[in-house]
């Protein structure tokens, strides 16, 4: 919101790559809580699920049902025609361009993120659920090609909170700690501040990103992480992206929006 006494609160900022614009983005006329961002090209962007930026306008969509009732909390996919949403009570659904598919994920906590990534033609998609603040089950989940889910096997001692990979054997995972799949087995990395890792994110596995707690920002080269003390300037980092040499992290520093660049 602006330095007003009465706020005007806005929902979505757009970079032009020397200086920040503010937009109000409304859905029948009311403003909305937009909770994550999927960006195929510049052409072709997706807020929730409920409007869709075509290079020129963005354009309210027909609210499916499934949704009803449903609060989503990511989304991962190759395109507007294959892409999927993930959100609490274990909600899981696919697009295919002209239809939602909802799927069975054989849980009801709820799912924070998801990534996916092919390899050899085959597409590997991963989720992560359990709860942030409250004891319970945590689990990493499996998105077949064929709408199944298996579970991928997790120590429910820790919290799996976010997930990277660009290898089907090389899973990333950050919550609490950060931690590495190799050949079935889960390794946790040493050496890191005892912070929540709230997101994960890579170009490649020895060029990857989290952020977290406390303003945490840290850099994997393949062979060590380091810390950036200099930019911890947030009370939290809750999500990052990242590609080639530029990342964006978002957070908040007391009751104001903060961005990383």
């Amino acid at each position: 919101s602006d330095s007003s006494e009465s706020y005007t609160f806005f929902n979505l900022a757009k970079w032009n790559g020397k200086e920040w614009t503010l937009y109000r983005l409304y859905y029948q006329n009311n403003i909305q809580h937009l909770r994550w961002i999927l960006a195929f090209n510049e052409n072709d962007i997706w807020v929730n699920t409920i409007l869709r930026w075509n290079g020129i306008q963005w354009q309210e969509l027909s609210f499916d049902q499934i949704f009803y009732g449903v609060r989503t909390n990511k989304a991962w996919g190759t395109s507007s025609k294959d892409f999927y949403v993930v959100g609490d009570n274990g909600f899981v659904a696919h697009f295919d361009g002209v239809r939602w598919r909802r799927i069975e994920s054989g849980t009801t906590l709820p799912i924070y993120d998801i990534w996916g990534c092919k390899v050899k033609d085959k597409q590997i998609i991963i989720c992560t659920a359990g709860y942030v603040y409250t004891a319970g089950e945590k689990k990493i989940l499996r998105i077949n090609e064929n709408f199944s889910i298996d579970n991928i096997q997790w120590d429910s001692n820790y919290r799996a909170h976010s997930v990277w990979f660009n290898k089907e054997l090389t899973i990333f995972v950050s919550g609490d700690g950060i931690w590495q799949r190799k050949l079935s087995r889960w390794v946790q990395f040493e050496g890191l501040p005892r912070y929540f890792m709230d997101r994960i994110r890579g170009n490649s596995i020895n060029d990857i990103i989290v952020v977290g707690n406390f303003g945490l920002v840290t850099h994997y080269n393949g062979y060590n992480w380091r810390v950036y003390d200099e930019v911890s300037q947030a009370d939290i980092y809750f999500s990052v992206d990242y590609k080639n040499n530029q990342f964006i992290a978002v957070g908040f520093l007391g009751s104001r929006a903060t961005v990383l660049r």
